[in-house]
C-alpha cells in the first residue's frame, strides 16, 4: 500500500510509512478534463455536478471497493495536482531515460 495512510475498505493493510518506508507514498489518480477552451461556465457546470455526485455513499462505496478515495473539489486543485505530479516524476522519468510508445 503506497497510500500515506490505510484505506478505510482495508484495514488490515499497513501502508508504506507503517512497513518502515516513511517518503515512500505514490497513488493512482482520475481527473475529468475538458478542452482548454472551453467556456468557465461549463467546466465550473460539470465540476458542481461531479462534487455532488462524489458525495453519494453508494458511490463512495463502490470506489472505495476498488480502492479509491473521491476527493473532489474546484478545477484548479486537479490542475495544481498536475503541476506537482509532473514536479514530482519528470526527473525519475529523464533519468532512467523513459519514453512515451
Amino acid at each position: 500500500m503506497l497510500s500515506k495512510a490505510r484505506l478505510a475498505d482495508l484495514p488490515d493493510v499497513p501502508s508504506a510509512a507503517e512497513s518502515g518506508y516513511p517518503t515512500l507514498a505514490a497513488t493512482t489518480w482520475t481527473g475529468l478534463f475538458a478542452p482548454a477552451a472551453t467556456d468557465a461556465a461549463i467546466v465550473n457546470k460539470l465540476n458542481g455536478a461531479l462534487n455532488e455526485g462524489l458525495k453519494s455513499p453508494a458511490l463512495k462505496a463502490a470506489l472505495g471497493k476498488v480502492g479509491n478515495v473521491p476527493l473532489g473539489g474546484p478545477p484548479d486543485a486537479l490542475a495544481r495536482m498536475l503541476v506537482s505530479e509532473h514536479e514530482r516524476w519528470a526527473p525519475i522519468v529523464k533519468a532512467l531515460n523513459l519514453k512515451a510508445d
